[in-house]
């Protein structure tokens, strides 16, 4: 999510920077929504498990793809805080409605649409459910599909123009360093730009404490390089 989300807000193109992948990524998802139970009922359950880990971390980044861009126009369609809170629940109830016909698919896989025949054993109606539960997600991706669609045709990016002239942050690249410092922090002596800024962030909003070695005015180290403070 973070990553595809700093790829949409860097993103500068003539039909802006949330829409392109807001369309590819309801394509993606609309079309990887049945793959997800394309398992064949034959294979092994170390199979199995492979598969649905796999297809389910592949279609997360599709999914990300529609929906981190998907979630940030809506906040940027407006500058107004109650208009904004109006367009959210109108599009947390559009989201709602189209989520009604997951609670009926287990039912849809069960119709004679998938029905197999009648189990010799039980006396009862056998279908395939695997088959019932791939078309519905065709059905359910379709709309997906159509939806982004929409959204790419018809909703436009108000303030994008705005944004456009502005400076286009890069990903962070963190380095090891940053994460698992080899050497602890009171004992650093070469500090980045991040750590200065933290250190002042603290200062201010903490000016009875001292943090990640910092000296204040009036502090001295002891003989043991401990900071003692002013009187």
């Amino acid at each position: 999510d973070p990553i595809l989300a700093s790829f949409s807000d860097n993103a500068r193109t003539r039909w802006g920077r949330r829409r392109p992948f807001i369309l590819v990524g309801s394509i993606l998802a609309g079309l990887g929504l049945p793959m997800l139970f394309m398992a064949s009922p034959h294979w092994s359950e170390k199979q199995l498990f492979w598969f649905i880990l796999a297809s389910a971390m592949l279609y997360a980044q599709m999914m990300s793809c529609y929906n981190m861009p998907y979630y940030s126009l809506g906040a940027e369609l407006t500058p107004d805080y109650h208009e904004r809170t109006h367009l959210m629940s109108f599009r947390g109830l559009i989201q709602k409605v189209v989520e009604v016909p997951n609670f009926f698919a287990f039912r849809f896989t069960q119709t004679g649409l998938f029905a197999v025949g009648i189990d010799a054993a039980t006396g009862h109606m056998t279908y395939n459910t695997l088959l019932g539960a791939r078309v519905f997600c065709a059905i359910m991706g379709a709309i997906i599909v159509v939806i982004g669609v929409l959204n790419f045709v018809l909703v436009k990016e108000r303030y994008y123009q705005k944004v456009e002239s502005q400076h286009q942050a890069k990903v962070v690249r963190w380095k090891r360093d940053d994460i698992v410092p080899d050497r602890p922090a009171s004992l650093m002596t070469d500090k980045s730009e991040h750590d200065e800024l933290v250190d002042q962030l603290m200062l201010d909003l903490h000016p009875a404490e001292t943090h990640r070695g910092v000296l204040r005015p009036g502090e001295q180290p002891d003989a043991g390089g401990q900071h003692r403070p002013h009187e």
